[in-house]
């Protein structure tokens, strides 16, 4: 198996107009997300395995709305994590907030699905939290290695995505729980240029570009369904 799974690099002009596209498509997300913020009461409802949301930084869980639906018809109940507001706090403190989520909820062998940042929250968590049951972790754009980008930022959450950082390499060394994940890479990827896959990881790349447009790929909703459906059979 291949472990690593590099997007392409188009050519600069590609790569700026992507770049566009993806922002559009994030800032749309976001103002509709206003205005659809309420949780709807059928994600309580689903009879088969639950599954768990993390978006990424400065995201909720509207970025992921059409993810949930999909998931939510498929007879999943959806979980959403209103706790971590916009994703801003420290690594330590939201994978805290997920985890007690999880107790307070009874949530046992749950599924997690994942954005950006939200991958490194799942990972966090199979490593440093044994405690909490998570069946299997689905990372969609997860900057696992970090991103040559975050040195340009002056943001303590932002600072915490840099290649060196410490808490990073320190969770890529662990590989073990990498059994338990499957990453989504998109074709491009604008602040993840090294791609999301993990040794040992069952790793995905798929034809979508876009830090963010990959959530609303129909395609890429697909992929999440078999994924869930597979993790959920007793072989996985």
């Amino acid at each position: 198996m291949k472990i690593r799974v590099t997007p392409d690099r188009p050519l600069p002009l590609v790569r700026a107009w992507s770049w566009v596209q993806d922002s559009r498509w994030a800032l749309y997300s976001i103002g509709h997300g206003i205005f659809r913020s309420r949780l709807p009461a059928a994600y309580a409802t689903g009879k088969r395995e639950p599954v768990l949301i993390i978006p990424g930084v400065f995201e909720n869980w509207t970025m992921m709305r059409r993810l949930c639906d999909r998931i939510n018809a498929a007879g999943h109940p959806v979980h959403v994590l209103l706790g971590l507001s916009r994703n801003t706090m420290p690594m330590a403190q939201a994978a805290a907030v997920t985890a007690a989520y999880l107790r307070e909820n009874s949530l046992d062998q749950v599924i997690v699905l994942a954005h950006s940042k939200g991958g490194l929250i799942g990972k966090y968590l199979l490593v440093k939290d044994p405690s909490v049951s998570i069946k299997h972790l689905i990372a969609i754009a997860s900057p696992f290695a970090g991103s040559p980008y975050a040195r340009l930022v002056r943001h303590p959450v932002i600072s915490g995505f840099r290649e060196d950082d410490a808490l990073l390499l320190e969770l890529g060394a662990q590989v073990t729980c990498n059994t338990r994940i499957t990453t989504i890479t998109p074709a491009f990827d604008p602040y993840i240029p090294a791609g999301s896959a993990l040794e040992g990881a069952q790793n995905y790349r798929v034809a979508s570009s876009g830090h963010f447009r990959v959530l609303g790929d129909p395609a890429v909703a697909d992929l999440v369904l078999r994924t869930i459906a597979q993790a959920s059979s007793p072989k996985m």
